[in-house]
């Protein structure tokens, strides 16, 4: 996730915005399946997605946002839903993320 953070921060210096990094959706190993959701319109940063696809593995996100102009890059945090997560869910939860990202900042 921090290569991805990185990368996300690199983009964003560059090009003055926050980027999927033209990675495509979603990226799976044997442990996890990877996403990256960006939006400059309203939440202005990228949260990047770790979801578990075993039971008993914890789930992780991580958020790069804009704060008053200044890039705020965070570090991993554990998704506080049980597994196995459905899509619904998790879209709602990403919501609480973009509305309030220092709540996942750490």
């Amino acid at each position: 996730m921090k290569y991805y953070l990185d990368r996300q921060q690199e983009h964003y210096n560059e090009d003055n915005y926050f980027d999927n990094l033209d990675v495509p959706a979603p990226i799976e190993d044997e442990n996890y399946s990877y996403q990256i959701l960006a939006d400059n319109t309203f939440f202005h940063g990228a949260i990047h997605v770790a979801l578990s696809k075993k039971f008993g593995l914890k789930s992780f996100l991580t958020v790069i946002y804009l704060q008053n102009g200044e890039i705020q890059t965070c570090s991993p945090v554990e998704i506080p839903l049980k597994a196995p997560i459905s899509p619904p869910q998790l879209m709602l939860f990403l919501q609480q993320v973009q509305s309030n990202p220092a709540q996942y900042c750490r």
